[in-house]
């Protein structure tokens, strides 16, 4: 069932907007918090342009395990905010309050897919309060399939645009996915002995200590699910690829005629690598704001 639209108010703001922690070239850097469950706070980056508007906000959603401060998010961002666009880029708790550091393999992981949906669906009521009319979607490697999921699977009616970046899945054997991995967690919940263990799990190998049910949760985007997903989002996708992502090695280069068959529209970055390194950077700003740019002047039409 979806949530209340105003999902805002069940969550108690905490104005950390106390913590002004940078003045750039385009815009303001603000820390805000977010009081999710009593005692659990989310955090995220808020980079308002020096000259902005309420019209359109962008959510900017980092790579599995790591923070807003990884350098593809923040070259996305700041490529937004010069164009005079605002942008909230959340740091997912995986359960850690105020969570500032990128969570490594053989950490505890009870997180769960549903958790980071939860705590996405919260920012955009955050956004909607704060005034701005039409969302925008950006998510990098792992963060747009969580972003892909929620508004898959609770869409929010203020979404109007979904750019996802090195866009995969997390089920897969051709990217790594053991079956025996998945059996063994199944098995751990089905004979009620749900005790973490060590699996392999995207750029986690052997190391990825994980409760079963947590493990699993993830596991059920399958490259077929995530195509399915996109089919029936609601707004329009783009996707943004390097040819040389070593993830599109694995999956073929036929996961990008799939992509385009689901209705995506999907941008070629040539030579990029998983996360756009070095001067590609600038390849995916321009695609980027190329997007933005078309959006923006669709509704002014």
């Amino acid at each position: 069932m979806k949530k209340p639209y105003f999902l805002y108010q069940k969550f108690k703001l905490y104005l950390g907007f106390g913590l002004v922690v940078i003045f750039w070239q385009s815009a303001w850097a603000q820390t805000v918090s977010l009081e999710l469950t009593p005692g659990v706070f989310l955090q995220a980056e808020y980079d308002q342009p020096v000259e902005s508007n309420k019209r359109i906000a962008v959510l900017v959603k980092h790579g599995f395990l790591t923070t807003n401060q990884f350098h593809t998010v923040r070259s996305m961002v700041q490529a937004l905010n010069d164009q005079g666009l605002t942008t909230l880029s959340p740091n997912i708790s995986y359960g850690i309050s105020g969570r500032q550091d990128s969570l490594k393999c053989d950490s505890l992981h009870t997180h769960t897919l549903e958790d980071s949906r939860a705590e996405i669906s919260a920012w955009i009521d955050w956004l909607v309060a704060q005034g701005y009319e039409r969302i925008v979607l950006l998510g990098h490697s792992s963060g747009s399939q969580d972003l892909l999921f929620s508004q898959a699977t609770e869409p929010h009616p203020s979404v109007e645009l979904l750019v996802l970046t090195s866009m995969f899945y997390f089920n897969g054997v051709d990217i790594g996915t053991r079956p025996s991995d998945l059996s063994r967690a199944r098995h751990m919940l089905l004979s009620g002995t749900p005790r973490p263990g060590h699996f392999s799990f995207l750029f986690c190998k052997e190391n990825y200590f994980a409760t079963p049910e947590s493990f699993l949760s993830y596991h059920q985007l399958t490259r077929q699910q995530n195509l399915t997903h996109l089919q029936f989002v609601g707004v329009p996708v783009h996707a943004i690829m390097g040819t040389e992502d070593e993830i599109l090695q694995q999956a073929g280069h036929h996961w990008l005629d799939e992509l385009a068959d689901a209705g995506v529209e999907v941008h070629s970055v040539e030579g990029a690598n998983h996360f756009f390194s070095s001067m590609h950077e600038f390849d995916l700003q321009d695609h980027l704001i190329g997007i933005m740019n078309n959006f923006q002047s669709e509704l002014a039409q």
